[in-house]
């Protein structure tokens, strides 16, 4: 199964594009809504909640609202948060992608995440897809919400800017237009990049993309890709190829294929290639 994330800062409009990739046929995987649960009434992560601060628990109850007062300006107790709940949402998120993935093995599943770039997932994806919109736009749309501008403003402030989201993007949609400019853009990357990734991976082989070779950012996300999976690897000479320096059992391990399809490569002619039709990538 192709595993995607989407992404992008609020207001950019990642539940509308979500929306959009669910009518195509994808799967999505709302990890926000996924976080609430882990703070449902007798888990165990609201027990602890409640030991370090017993102010926002009551009668095993988190007061969310309480605990968003308390962590949103103070990034130490954001952390002592985020160590209680994160990883029990990944876990929880894994059980859910297993078993869509057992259930439908050639499509295409939507991890909607709020905060990627911060996240020790962000190259753990196939695909990152990252939503973008002007400033005046997101506004707007938080004032919809009920923010006023001066909330609004801190809200996205409180946020890293969209600049530092490029580096990020394998694909970037733009979404300060109407609804139908983001329709457009999400049927291209669907028809263009998302289905025929999908079915190259499924296949095992690259049986359908472009011949340009990868440039040096594809090849960093790639690489970030490889190490996020065990598998450690170099820029080649040429600008299409990687070089495999380790992995989980050395650098021509037979568990490196699990690994590099995890990463998105699949084999090719005496190599592994990517199976992203957007662009050629080798691993030797």
């Amino acid at each position: 199964m192709l595993l995607i994330s989407l992404t992008g800062g609020i207001g950019t409009g990642k539940s509308t594009a979500a929306s959009l990739l669910r009518q195509r046929g994808a799967h999505i995987l709302e990890l926000d809504e996924v976080a609430r649960t882990i703070l449902d009434p007798g888990t165990s992560a609201t027990w602890e909640v409640g030991e370090l601060w017993p102010q926002v628990v009551r009668d095993g109850v988190v007061d969310r609202t309480a605990l968003a007062g308390i962590v949103f300006n103070d990034r130490e107790a954001l952390a002592k948060l985020n160590a209680i709940t994160h990883p029990r949402t990944w876990q929880a998120a894994e059980r859910l992608l297993e078993r869509w993935s057992a259930e439908d093995r050639d499509g295409v599943a939507v991890i909607e995440i709020a905060i990627l770039a911060d996240s020790t997932r962000r190259y753990g994806s196939h695909l990152n897809v990252v939503l973008g919109a002007d400033t005046d736009v997101r506004i707007a749309r938080l004032a919809s919400r009920g923010l006023d501008a001066e909330g609004a403003q801190a809200r996205i402030a409180n946020q890293r800017p969209q600049s530092d989201l490029v580096e990020l993007a394998d694909a970037w949609l733009d979404n300060s237009g109407t609804l139908n400019d983001l329709a457009s853009q999400i049927s291209a990357l669907w028809e263009d990049r998302l289905a025929p990734y999908a079915r190259n991976l499924v296949r095992g082989v690259r049986l359908t993309g472009a011949t340009r070779p990868a440039e040096r950012a594809e090849c960093e996300r790639c690489r970030e890709r490889l190490a996020h999976h065990g598998v450690r690897a170099a820029h080649g000479a040429d600008s299409g190829e990687l070089i495999a320096v380790d992995g989980p059992d050395g650098p021509n391990g037979a568990s490196n294929e699990a690994a590099l399809a995890a990463a998105g490569f699949v084999p090719g002619e005496g190599c592994f290639e990517v199976a992203d039709p957007a662009y050629r990538l080798r691993i030797r």
